[in-house]
């Protein structure tokens, strides 16, 4: 048992890294995502006034 927990905390830390890595990728994209379609509704609704 005592082997097999430093190699779980060990592979537990690289997880959480590689998640701690890819959140903000995740979240400035889902951001511009958002951004682009608020323009593009912005977009259309003066293409449609117009």
């Amino acid at each position: 048992m005592k082997a097999t927990f430093p190699v779980m905390d060990e592979r537990c830390f690289l997880y959480c890294k590689k998640i701690l890595q890819v959140l903000p990728l995740v979240l400035f994209s889902s951001a511009v995502l958002r951004a682009t379609q608020g323009a593009s509704n912005v977009w259309h609704t003066l293409r449609e006034l117009f």
